[in-house]
């Protein structure tokens, strides 16, 4: 009877990773009409973007996460390769098989996006990614 018990703690005490289900890590990065781009809350320069992701993905605890996933909010009036640039230079930061990104197409400024708190109020609205 000992050695049962003993065993049934142990069963449950073990880690498991078999139900272990993390989410990503989201990182969100805004395009707007004027070309302005915004890692989180922070404006950064097309020249920064890799070195502004990669600070907050090595900040990230490491193994709370399984994978990144970059979201992308370009405004509307922008080319498509616009986007792809900028989505190129966080893919240079980090990039597995874990790593998604989703694209949406929006007006920033009908929105009212286009404040230094834009990530706090995109959660409002009710955006589809656009399939790739």
């Amino acid at each position: 009877m000992r050695y049962f018990c003993l065993i049934i703690l142990l069963i449950l005490l073990a880690p498991s990773n078999a139900n272990a289900q993390n989410s990503k890590l989201i990182i969100n990065l805004m395009i707007d009409a004027d070309k302005n781009i915004m890692v989180e809350n922070k404006s950064v320069s097309f020249q920064e973007i890799s070195a502004e992701v990669s600070k907050i993905i090595y900040a990230a605890p490491a193994f709370k996460y399984d994978g990144v996933e970059y979201r992308v909010f370009g405004d509307e009036s922008l080319a498509l390769g616009n986007i792809i640039d900028v989505e190129d230079e966080m893919f240079k930061a980090y990039r597995d098989e874990n790593t998604s990104r989703k694209r949406y197409i929006l007006n920033i400024k009908r929105s009212k996006l286009d404040n230094p708190n834009w990530t706090s109020q995109i959660h409002k609205l009710d955006l589809k990614a656009i399939e790739d």
